[in-house]
């Protein structure tokens, strides 16, 4: 996992920033936003998985963190078993992703995979908020998994668009996005958002 996680910060462009975080019962930030890869790699050699999973928290936590940053961004969330010790339960994330709009990458790994329920909290979380969920079964599975990551990110873009009614009621705006003219795509895009 170190590895590849290692390879993806490799892939990443010189003006990308990255942060590491890590999780067990607490969120714990290994190393702030930074666009020095090698200070990336060193806090990603340095974590160990440990404890209890906390996962709902701290993908409340982390996507609360990263929205107040300017541009695009994404959350890449690896997981090697299911939450056991969230304060928040899978809806509450859900809900929490869904207003902060930063899309989430999850990978499911080991215990994780075992968990019909999680793997469709975070097939829910990924598809809502624009992002993809993935998981791997063996060791070998995880190079493949965060190659498509990185190809994913590469690709990513940022639309703005300013609604005709600017009405804050709190109620969820469904988005729908698509491209006319060309064959052979697929768009991924959030599926909507609540207004401030």
């Amino acid at each position: 996992v170190k590895n590849a996680i290692v390879k993806l910060i490799d892939a990443l462009g010189p003006q990308d920033a990255v942060a590491i975080y890590t999780f067990n019962e607490r969120l714990v930030v290994n190393q702030a936003f930074t666009t020095d890869k090698s200070a990336a790699k060193r806090a990603v050699l340095r974590t160990r998985a440990q404890g209890r999973t906390a996962l709902f928290d701290a993908i409340a936590q982390t996507t609360a963190d990263i929205s107040k940053r300017a541009g695009k961004k994404a959350l890449l969330v690896f997981s090697d078993g299911d939450d056991n010790a969230s304060m928040l339960n899978g809806r509450s994330a859900v809900l929490r992703a869904q207003k902060i709009g930063v899309p989430l990458y999850a990978i499911a790994e080991g215990d994780a995979t075992k968990s019909p329920k999680l793997e469709a909290l975070l097939q829910e979380l990924s598809k809502q908020t624009g992002g993809s969920a993935y998981r791997a079964k063996k060791a070998d599975d995880i190079e493949e998994v965060f190659d498509k990551l990185s190809e994913d990110l590469r690709h990513v873009y940022m639309l703005s668009y300013q609604p005709t009614s600017l009405a804050s009621d709190g109620k969820w705006r469904k988005i729908e996005l698509f491209v006319t003219g060309i064959k052979g795509y697929r768009i991924r895009g959030k599926e909507g958002y609540y207004p401030n």
